[in-house]
């Protein structure tokens, strides 16, 4: 980890440096673990931060966060160990390694108000790691060696990621929704399961492998960018990603500035070249994917293995050969073309190019160009109908008006009213995971906002995005200045890590890839790879004796970082082991024994862990219900409270507390809990017909006891939550044609039975009668419909009304029922 020297003795100095770097064991173990992070981490659904939605299912997302985040901590300390002898801080890059632990310092900050204790612990580890690789990027691209290193292992990969993404299209390889056949055709999403992400990934891997093009010189590196193009440019189609078409154009205005107008040229026109040749084979590759796809998908078992289909299958022969016809035809012509004429026509001077802004010639052109290019794209053109099928009709779909942009918007609208009630520290790592459903406009279901800055925002507070906006704002305002005086060299050793930073966090606006650890890192470490290029010249108050007295405090401090987070990390680790090791012997329906063990061992390391409370609350419940043991009941009690102090808006887990007063018929600990749930989960129906049917029955004791102003405010509350109901059906209907409502919310049999009978009671027939006809359509067979039907009769008896033919068919389907109406009539009300 080279840093600059300063002083009289500078070149010696620095030459000394770089020589014991080049013989450290620290410096190549930690370009080691950054090389080995990029290829492990982006196989591991790219270290996605999400939960499981399944009950007594292992969380497939969190066990390579843990493993990342553990190694990571090894890596840390040996940085700090590293740091006691070699760090001064002298410059701005090394005061930017001690402000990015302002960012993960925010994430603790806001823990003390999480809504989630799991989810905040997790996103702290997370920020530990995205810091940690902020500092490598900084203090490993000082070294020549290093920043090729770290260059060329981001791009070989990304193109690793593609060819992965590609054998899944032709069923040569298998991951889980590496290839997605949805209502909106075939889904090209890799490694990431999120065709929107791998859209952003390879709109960063496209502008790296066109930019290191046109600075390559020697024909097997140029070979290797061009034989890439296709591939990368192919799939960007096949990831049917809108967001990705409108954001490309905006990433390459943002990059397109920093390169000279002749490179600017050959970049555009092997872009074209590429972009041609990608789209003579999209509709050949989607055919063949479909196909391909379907029949691996008919093969998968339940454990989730497949069958995979071998290169004589005639349908996979006709992929690879479109595809290789294609990349081998655009790369052999990016070759000649740029090593016979593109290598001269950078070297030969062209003073009409070299004018002092000439390098925003070509972004103004491709502003007015991609205004008349979208017209005519979204009008009924023939150039149009020239595109693919799959692409065209993506092209005609991209409107404000479509369900995902709609969808976007709410999401954002609720997004602040969550900021609104967290103003300050924010709800803490997670946060809209936790809370969303508090908040919501429309009973939809996403765990992200799909706004990385909205979403970070949520998590932290104003003070943590203040925070996160000035160091990422330094940053760049660095980078622009220091790129502007810097050399040639300078701008290509880092122009790399300004590409993929800023392609990934301007999608992450409209979308959540920075919610993949992987990606997360990759921003963190490049953003470390543009400050390692800063001015050095020295700060004036790092000459102060107390910066130089206390220059181990830096050190110190990242030391017990590490063994903190890697204790942390190990724990959750270990647990997670014995938590997979449990549900494993579940499965293979070992003795109870060995499943309760493992399972104990893991909640003794994290005891308040949603998945691991539910699952063995899960269990005890089994158990009670099969031999009525108090124990197994108390105890399932005591982990779902305790865990719920810790989670209190986890929805399994406040179903499972529900199920436990149920199980006891503990009404009134019940009605307390709903109450308390609607507040958190406004949209759920269910909870919408547990409350009315538990007040009717608190309604109902206050009658037999003769309590009628109790009986009465029961009555109200059931009338509220009715009218609430309804309020929100009207909601439902003046949202957006075109936007989706989610889960279905409706005034359902047994909430028009509940106020049917309230208002019944009550004394207002008619209006019992008006609810509970809504309801008597239903099959007679079921118990609902046959007692809505029943106090229909009775409502309209009272009235001096009947309903022959239905009163008829309810006595044939229930003798009994004519007795029961009678009692009905008799009740005084």
């Amino acid at each position: 980890m080279s840093r600059p020297v300063y002083g009289k003795q500078r070149q010696q100095m620095k030459a000394r440096a770089i020589s014991y770097e080049n013989s450290s064991i620290i410096y190549w173990l930690t370009l080691f673990f950054v090389v080995a992070f990029l290829f492990f981490a982006s196989f591991q659904t790219a270290l996605f931060n999400g939960e499981s939605t399944q009950l007594y299912a292992v969380n497939p997302f969190e066990r390579p966060i843990l493993s990342a985040v553990l190694w990571c901590s090894v890596i840390l300390l040996l940085t700090a160990i590293y740091f006691f002898t070699n760090w001064r801080f002298t410059d701005r890059a090394d005061l930017l390694a001690v402000c990015v632990w302002l960012i993960p310092l925010t994430y603790v900050l806001s823990s003390f108000t999480a809504a989630s204790n799991h989810l905040s612990t997790k996103m702290v580890l997370l920020e530990v790691m995205y810091a940690t690789f902020f500092v490598l990027g900084i203090y490993l691209n000082k070294n020549a060696i290093a920043n090729t290193v770290i260059r060329y292992s981001v791009m070989v990969c990304g193109y690793a990621v593609v060819i992965w993404g590609i054998l899944n299209l032709f069923g040569n390889a298998y991951s889980n929704d590496g290839v997605m056949l949805t209502d909106q055709g075939l889904r090209l999403t890799s490694v990431f399961q999120y065709a929107n992400a791998y859209a952003a990934f390879l709109m960063a891997m496209l502008i790296g492998c066109l930019y290191f093009l046109i600075h390559s010189r020697k024909w097997y590196s140029v070979a290797l960018h061009a034989i890439m193009l296709v591939p990368i440019i192919a799939s960007f189609w096949l990831t049917l990603s809108r967001g990705g078409l409108v954001v490309l154009p905006i990433i390459l205005l943002l990059i397109l500035p920093f390169i000279n107008l002749k490179k600017q040229v050959l970049f555009l026109v092997y872009f074209v070249l590429a972009t041609v040749g990608s789209l003579a084979i999209t509709d050949k590759l989607n055919s063949v994917g479909n196909d391909v796809v379907s029949r691996v998908l008919a093969t998968r078992t339940p454990s989730g293995e497949v069958t995979l289909l071998g290169l004589s299958d005639p349908m996979v022969q006709q992929g690879w050969t479109a595809l290789l016809v294609a990349t081998l035809s655009v790369s052999v012509v990016v070759v000649l073309l740029h090593l016979f004429v593109g290598l001269r026509f950078l070297e030969k001077p062209v003073s009409w190019l070299s004018f002092k802004y000439s390098a925003f010639v070509l972004p103004v052109a491709a502003i007015l160009a991609g205004v008349i290019g979208f017209y005519v794209l979204i009008s009924d053109s023939p150039i149009r109908n020239m595109l693919p099928d799959t692409l065209e009709q993506r092209i005609e779909n991209i409107n404000f008006e479509q369900h995902s942009v709609l969808e976007r918007v709410t999401f954002y609208r609720d997004a602040f009213k969550l900021i609104g009630d967290h103003p300050l520290l924010g709800a803490g790592g997670g946060g809209w995971a936790a809370l969303y459903e508090k908040y919501q406009n429309n009973p939809y279901t996403s765990r992200q906002t799909h706004n990385f800055f909205l979403q970070y925002w949520i998590e932290v507070g104003t003070l943590g995005v203040l925070v996160f906006l000035a160091f990422l704002g330094y940053i760049f305002y660095q980078y622009i200045r220091s790129f502007i005086k810097g050399d040639e060299e300078s701008r290509n050793r880092r122009f790399l890590f300004y590409i993929v930073t800023i392609s990934l966090l301007v999608h992450s606006m409209i979308d959540f890839e920075m919610s993949y650890g992987f990606i997360a890192a990759l921003v963190f470490l490049c953003l470390g790879g543009m400050a390692s290029g800063f001015t050095t010249d020295e700060l004036a108050f790092a000459k102060k004796p107390f910066v130089t007295k206390w220059r181990v405090a830096f050190p110190l401090v990242l030391g017990l970082v590490a063994v903190i987070v890697f204790i942390v990390s190990a724990r959750q680790f270990g647990a997670s082991t014995r938590y997979a090791e449990a549900l494993g012997n579940a499965a293979a329906q070992k003795p109870l024994q060995d499943v309760m063990n493992p399972l104990d061992g893991a909640l003794k390391l994290k005891p308040t862990h949603p998945d691991y409370v539910a699952t063995k609350v899960g269990f005890l419940m089994q158990l009670y219900s099969q031999n009525k043991d108090e124990n197994s009941y108390n105890e399932a009690l005591r982990l779902v409270q305790r865990a719920r102090e810790k989670e209190p808006h986890n929805k399994i887990l406040f179903g499972q507390e529900l199920q436990l007063y149920s199980l006891k018929q503990d009404h009134a600990k019940m009605l307390e809990l709903v109450t308390a749930g609607l507040a958190n989960f406004p949209w759920d129906n269910a909870l919408y017909e547990r409350y009315m049917a538990l007040l009717l029955e608190q309604l109902d004791k206050a009658r037999a006891e003769n309590k009628k102003d109790l009986a009465d405010q029961f009555g109200a509350q059931i009338l509220d939550a009715y009218q609430t109901v309804l309020a929100k059906i009207e909601h439902l209907k003046t949202l957006p044609e075109g936007q989706m409502q989610g889960a279905p919310f409706d005034l359902t049999p047994s909430m028009m039975l509940s106020v049917g009978q309230t208002y019944y009671l009550r004394g207002d027939a008619a209006g019992a009668a008006n609810v509970l006809k809504n309801g008597i359509g239903g099959n007679l067979d079921d118990a609902t419909t046959q007692a809505i039907v029943r106090w229909y009769l009775a409502a309209l008896a009272k009235q001096g009304l009947s309903d022959q033919p239905l009163y008829e068919k309810l006595i044939a389907k229930n003798a009994n029922e004519k007795n029961e109406i009678d009692k009905l009539l008799e009740a005084a009300l």
